[in-house]
């Protein structure tokens, strides 16, 4: 297999995830975060950032990104919370998640105090 035939299976297979995810409730997204069902694309985070409010999911983004989760779901869930609280200007999603590049903790308190004050 290509590179170029394995992005596009990926995608395809993302893209099935995606309505997957989508076809749920904000609701029973958190609850297959919870339970570390996240599928293999990393599209539970999209479906989040795109339907879930602050209020609903902030705790949770915050809470996977400061756990030892594997860097890829990090990464997502960084821009999950990002896309949420409209903060794209101010983060990127490896300054919340690339622990080997970024002071991930600090710019994770930075962050909490940033959404308190909003």
């Amino acid at each position: 297999m290509t590179y170029a035939e394995f992005q596009q299976e990926f995608e395809r297979l993302a893209g099935l995830e995606k309505e997957r995810f989508d076809r749920l409730s904000v609701s029973d997204l958190i609850l297959e975060v919870r339970a570390g069902r996240l599928g293999e694309c990393y599209q539970i985070w999209r479906s989040l950032g795109e339907r879930a409010s602050p209020r609903e999911i902030n705790e949770l983004l915050l809470a996977y990104l400061s756990s030892g989760a594997d860097y890829l779901h990090r990464y997502h869930c960084a821009a999950a919370l990002i896309a949420v609280n409209g903060i794209g200007t101010a983060w990127e999603p490896a300054q919340l998640s690339a622990e080997a590049k970024y002071p991930v903790s600090s710019n994770l308190e930075l962050v909490r105090a940033q959404l308190a004050g909003a």
